[in-house]
């Protein structure tokens, strides 16, 4: 995982803000996918879109119900968090940005927990009372995991 990760959705999400599309499709290097679930990611119509991969951990393959490398945000989701944090904004040589993929730690079962990037974004989505829609009919590959598997059919 890129070290600096966090700053750099920060920074897409800044171009992003900067035009007038209307939804940020995350789909880090490492996965793949086939157009038709980009197609469904869209047609799903909702704030938040994710298609679920495993994930690496240690040595270890994780199913990954709430990763944003392959994710699909509407606008107004960002914008609504945006406005609720402004304690995560930051200015960068002349660029303002918000740390909404900055990780945080959190108060779980009596111990402290910290969320990446990912599970940090989504805290703070779940936070502002957006929901996360799963697609988990579709076939994603993440490479060095595991391969050719389709979502409904795993944990």
């Amino acid at each position: 995982m890129c070290a600096l990760i966090d700053f750099a959705r920060e920074r897409l999400v800044t171009q992003f803000l900067a035009t007038e599309c209307t939804h940020l499709f995350f789909r880090d290097d490492d996965i793949f996918i086939e157009p038709e679930v980009f197609q469904r990611l869209v047609a799903e119509a909702k704030p938040i879109v994710v298609a679920p991969y495993y994930k690496r951990i240690s040595d270890a393959a994780v199913w990954a119900r709430e990763a944003l490398g392959c994710t699909l945000i509407h606008r107004s989701v960002i914008e609504r968090m945006y406005d609720r944090y402004p304690e995560l904004h930051y200015e960068v040589e002349g660029n303002k940005f918000v740390g909404l993929f900055d990780s945080i730690y959190i108060e779980e079962d009596s111990k402290k927990r910290k969320l990446r990037e990912d599970g940090a974004f989504f805290y703070r989505a779940a936070q502002c009372g957006i929901e996360v829609h799963k697609l988990l009919d579709v076939i994603v590959d993440h490479a060095g995991v595991v391969s050719h598997y389709r979502n409904d059919t795993t944990p």
